[in-house]
């Protein structure tokens, strides 16, 4: 067994037998290249390319892994706020009607216990801020679900299409999981659940990092988005597009709503309806079917009766918050001005009798749409306000016959 010696730097070691070169460098200890000599050799070589013990090196060395190739360079660089803020609100705004026909669809198509959406909307309706929250988040919650599902599908949305974002996966993760995190964490991290101020507190956050070349704070090591350039006529097409498209999306849904059959639920209501008042006790009888919704407000009961082929909807409202002495010409203008941002009165207000008492009435239009007709009446008592708003959509009121129902229900408040 042959006598090496080798060297480290230039220092000279050995001799040692061929098993305990070969130990040292399987531990690393020497390099495969490591400069040995032995008594015969004319000059130093390297290990491996002795004859003796090259074999045995070859075989205890690793073959180093082949490195990974690099990925490729991004295609676009990464987009700038303005971009991506107006794809998302392009998208947001073409998917809030979608969002409100899938709520809508919900509402007839599942059963009360699971789903009844109509006292969250007469809340909110009448003005309560805590149901016109709800009520936003709920559409919010649907809108950012299509819109996850959506680019899940296509890899893309329309919005992002139309102002060249991109948005890419840095980590692999499945499409469908991956945009419907990233769609919430967008709602929770950069918009706040849309609740001003805190919704501009994240955005100014997002936009500030943006701008500096950063990832927004909801994609950092998930997602690169990328902005491809495009011409300035794309651009106002776009935000043009995105003024136009919630009044074209909401004629649709109108055209498709008025389609929709009805579900079995509403066709199940009685020909003729009765009715308790929940305040008086009093009984009411109507002479045709409605389904009735009595939910407690900020100093007021109501009652929304919504007619079984959705000719009619009344709401039939206790106000218990009038000051004693309060006139009705007072109390007109009172109700006049808490209705208009809802609807428009469009007669002045009429004194009549019904049952026995002095009531007053008026026509009214919902705002921004004149088709319809609406009817305002209240009647002053020592209990408060009682009040009926009557909707009675395309048709006529004069058509419909309802001043027996109107009669029926201010019966109630003896």
């Amino acid at each position: 067994m042959a006598a090496w010696h080798y060297v480290i730097g230039s220092e000279r070691n050995g001799p040692v037998s061929d098993n305990r070169l070969l130990a040292m460098i399987a531990r690393d200890e020497l390099s495969p290249d490591v400069l040995v000599w032995r008594d015969g050799q004319a000059e130093w070589i390297p290990a491996r390319e002795t004859r003796e013990i090259g074999a045995a090196v070859r075989r205890v060395t690793p073959v180093p892994a082949p490195q990974a190739a690099p990925p490729p360079l991004p295609r676009y660089p990464l987009a700038r706020p303005w971009p991506r803020f107006l794809a998302r609100v392009f998208d947001l705004l073409l998917l809030y009607i979608p969002a409100i026909f899938v709520l809508s669809l919900a509402a007839f198509a599942l059963p009360e216990d699971i789903v009844d959406l109509n006292p969250l909307l007469l809340r909110a309706a009448s003005g309560d801020l805590s149901s016109v929250f709800s009520l936003i988040l709920l559409v919010q919650l649907v809108s950012f679900a299509i819109l996850a599902l959506i680019t899940a599908a296509f890899g893309t949305s329309l919005g992002k299409l139309i102002f060249g974002v991109r948005v890419a996966p840095l980590l692999g993760q499945k499409r469908l999981g991956f945009h419907l995190e990233r769609e919430f964490t967008v709602w929770l991290r950069g918009l706040a659940l849309s609740i001003v101020p805190a919704s501009i507190v994240t955005a100014i956050l997002q936009y500030r990092r943006v701008s500096d070349g950063q990832p927004a704070g909801y994609d950092e090591r998930k997602a690169r988005v990328e902005g491809k350039p495009i011409s300035g006529v794309r651009l106002a097409g776009g935000i043009v597009a995105t003024l136009l498209a919630p009044i074209l999306l909401i004629m649709l849904f109108t055209v498709v709503l008025n389609q929709i059959p009805m579900s079995k639920k509403d066709l199940d209501v009685p020909a003729s309806t009765r009715w308790m008042n929940p305040e008086t006790l009093g009984e009411a009888r109507f002479d045709r079917p409605f389904k009735a919704d009595t939910f407690k407000g900020a100093g007021n009961v109501n009652t929304y009766f919504e007619a079984q082929d959705l000719s009619v909807t009344m709401l039939f409202e206790h106000d218990i918050n009038v000051g004693t002495g309060v006139g009705s010409a007072e109390y007109a203008r009172t109700w006049d001005a808490d209705l208009q941002k809802f609807f428009t009165v469009t007669s002045p207000w009429r004194p009549l009798t019904i049952d026995g008492k002095r009531a007053y009435r008026a026509s009214a239009a919902s705002v921004g749409n004149a088709a319809g007709d609406i009817e305002l009446t209240f009647v002053l008592t020592d209990a408060g306000a009682w009040r009926i708003v009557v909707y009675a959509g395309a048709a006529k009121l004069a058509d419909l016959d309802i001043e027996r129902n109107v009669t029926a229900l201010f019966e109630t408040i003896d």
